[in-house]
Parts: C-alpha cells; structure tokens; sequence
C-alpha cells in the first residue's frame, strides 16, 4: 500500500517538473537562484534536463553557511556553472537600502532573509542574465512549513486557499526594483492549478519512517539521484544562508538610549535591538512609515500599524487563533516595557 502511494506522489512530482521546465522555457529563464533548500533544488533539476547552460547563484553570509553543502552538491551532480558568491560589507549594505525601499518594513527576519536574494539577482544582472527563476512557492502550495505537518485536512485546505491569494514574492518585487525579470517557479499560475489536485498525503507523507512536507518535490529529486538533497531537515532560509548573522550586526550598531528614544517619540514597543537599527535606517533614507491603524480591531499591538489577517508587515508580528503573539525578539522590549 505504501509503495503504491509513493509511486503515486512521484508521478505528481514528475508532472509538476514538467510543467515548471515548460513554463521556464517559455520565459526564456537562463539563470536560477539556487540555495539548496528543497524547491531551489527541485526548480533546478527540472529545468537543467531543457536547458543545458543553464546558470546557477548561491548567495551565502560565509563559507559555513548551512546551505552551502547543499547548493555545491546540486551544482556537482547536475553539472552546472555555478557562482558561489559571498558578499562584501558594501554590497550587503547596498541590498539593505534597497530591500528597504522595496519592502518598507522593520521586520528583522524579512529584511535579513531578502538581502542575499537581492544580492543574488545583482549578480545575475553582471552574469547578463535576462531572466531569473527562484523556489518561491514550494512551502506555500505543496505544505513545506514544520507547523503544518500536525495540521488536519481543514486547516490545510483552508491554508491553501489563503496561499493561492498571496501576490507577489520578495524575490519577485526585488526584481521589478531592479528592472530584472523574475518568476517564482512554483507559484505561477500553472503550477497553482496543479496544486489543487495534489492529494494532501503527496504534500505531506510518511517515508523513511518519518513525515515530511513537500513530499511530491522530495521523491522526483531522490528520482533524479539528488538523495543527499531530497531527504535534509528543512532549515530557514535565514539560517541556511547564514544571514542571521546580520542580526547580531544590527544589534551591535543600537544603544538603548536610541531605542528608549524612539520609543517615546513613535509609541513602538520595538520587540529588538534589529527593530530599531532597520527604523532608523528607514528615517534616514527618507521612506514613508506606515500611519497608525485608524481601525483599533487590526491595530498590531507592537507598532500599531494595521494588520491583514493577523499579521503585520510593517513589524513582522503575528497573531495566531488563540490570541498569542508571535514575533522576533530579543532582550530590548522587556527592557523598554520596564523603563
């Protein structure tokens, strides 16, 4: 019975590579974003067997960014020009202001996790690429997030329905700032269709004595010889690229005195020292912050600006069903609280 399901799941991770390999040769797609997570991987082998000459980016903080194994092993098996790039401090710098301008938040964890795909596309636009693919999409429509394995069959559906709504992509937005075309390849409307009909146990399955999300895109990569790739804990991007090593940058350039102070002139409870630094950088460049929430019932708790669906973009908070609120912190909101 178990064999007759996986065989069944791969079938749906062969068609969905197909559809994506389509759908990036009719973009003209020559470049792809690789990380070496699950989607960037699966994007990858499923264009490279189309596109020959086909160029992959890795952007990591440094040399022991978690990824990085991964993204070399993808490029070895595959056979792809590969550009390993880390990062100087300028170019790191640039792709803040730049997310900054794009995005117009605070929220540490969204800044931190955009900049190296900034960084990425900058790259592509020196190796002449003329358009450029990422993952994004994979853990929305095929259930990649650990806290969707213990959810049922409602909340998924539920989940699904409120993913097929999201617009674009950071990745995608970057490259409209950047005047670089961008496709997230498992979010295009082919593949959103497609995954409606993906029955729940392909998205998340049990195999090798475990369950895992993705499950359709990590059987077409074991099927492709990528193992290594296809069975490894999903790791955040943050952590995976090595850029939240940039949180402790942007602590280090706060005092409290600074934070205390724009505390009391902006009535934010900033929830860390990265809040803070990110706020100031905003005032400085001169980017507009949001107004206050005029409605009290979606006014984030945090900075007060409004929230869509429980969650504010502006500050990176959440608020979940049971009323708990979620977001990064460090030691800086109780300090705040306590003054």
């Amino acid at each position: 019975m178990l064999c007759d399901i996986v065989v069944k799941c791969l079938e749906y991770g062969i068609e969905l590579a197909k559809i994506v390999c389509e759908e990036l040769q009719n973009r003209a797609c020559d470049c792809i974003l690789l990380s070496g997570g699950i989607d960037t991987s699966f994007v990858t082998s499923s264009y490279v067997t189309a596109k020959r000459d086909l160029r992959v980016i890795t952007v990591a903080y440094d040399a022991i960014s978690p990824d990085l194994e991964y993204a070399v092993y993808v490029g070895k098996s595959l056979r792809l020009k590969h550009l390993i790039h880390y990062p100087s401090l300028n170019e790191i710098v640039t792709c803040e202001e730049i997310v900054l301008r794009t995005m117009k938040t605070m929220d540490p964890i969204e800044v931190a996790c955009d900049i190296p795909a900034c960084i990425g596309l900058l790259q592509a636009e020196k190796l002449k690429c003329t358009h450029v693919a990422t993952g994004d999409g994979g853990d929305e429509l095929f259930f990649g997030y650990s806290f969707l394995l213990n959810k049922t069959h409602e909340e998924l559906s539920e989940w699904l329905n409120k993913m097929l709504a999201k617009g674009l992509f950071p990745s995608e937005r970057l490259g409209k700032t950047l005047n670089i075309p961008v496709t997230a390849a498992l979010f295009i409307p082919k593949v959103k269709e497609f995954s409606k009909k993906v029955p729940v146990e392909c998205k998340i399955g049990f195999f090798k004595n475990k369950v895992w999300g993705k499950l359709l895109l990590r059987l077409y990569l074991d099927y492709r010889g990528l193992e290594k790739v296809a069975w490894r804990e999903k790791v955040p991007i943050i952590i995976g690229s090595g850029f939240e090593k940039i949180l402790n940058v942007w602590k280090g350039k706060v005092t409290f005195e600074e934070a205390l102070k724009l505390h009391r002139d902006y009535g934010i409870n900033f929830p860390s020292y990265p809040h803070v630094y990110l706020f100031k950088k905003l005032l400085e460049y001169n980017i507009e912050i949001p107004p206050v929430c005029k409605e009290e019932d979606k006014r984030c708790p945090i900075c007060g600006r409004c929230m869509q669906n429980g969650f504010c973009s502006f500050c990176g908070t959440s608020i979940d069903k049971k009323g708990i609120i979620i977001h990064y912190s460090d030691e800086l909101k109780e300090k705040l609280l306590g003054r």
